[in-house]
């Protein structure tokens, strides 16, 4: 098989660039999105999460069927409305890449879209630390490459 050794970099930068078009089609729902886990964040934001992957092989193509998390981070939790905000910019999310114009990522193509509401801890440089709601959206993708 033949593998395109830049395929897990080329998803990345694609989904970074989308999400600054995201970010730049709704300012107030998503303010800063990062290539990685920051170490410290100003809501609402996003940041590149995990990556796991499935490969199938056969005699004719390799199927990669990455999963990559992008997680939207509302704010600290203080009331209803952030819960309200969050679940705001989540729909607006799924809306937004379940559009056929958004289905690609660089090489790969977007076959689904899973949700969860979670949380993140992060610690700030004086020790003090911030558990942020966050709605963790983790995109099901097919990149198809060569055979034998």
């Amino acid at each position: 098989m033949t593998y395109t050794t830049s395929a897990r970099a080329d998803v990345r930068s694609a989904l970074k660039t989308a999400l600054e078009a995201f970010q730049a089609a709704n300012p107030t729902l998503l303010t800063h999105t990062y290539r990685a886990r920051p170490g410290s964040l100003t809501p609402p934001s996003a940041f590149i999460g995990t990556w796991s992957e499935r490969v199938v092989l056969d005699m004719q193509l390799g199927t990669r069927l990455p999963t990559l998390e992008v997680v939207l981070v509302q704010g600290t939790y203080d009331n209803a409305e952030s819960m309200d905000r969050a679940d705001v910019l989540a729909d607006a999310f799924i809306s937004y890449f379940g559009d056929g114009s958004h289905s690609r990522l660089g090489p790969a193509v977007i076959l689904t879209m899973d949700t969860d509401d979670s949380e993140v801890t992060l610690t700030g440089a004086n020790g003090s630390s911030a558990v942020y709601l966050t709605t963790v959206v983790r995109f099901g993708l097919d990149i198809q490459q060569g055979g034998i």
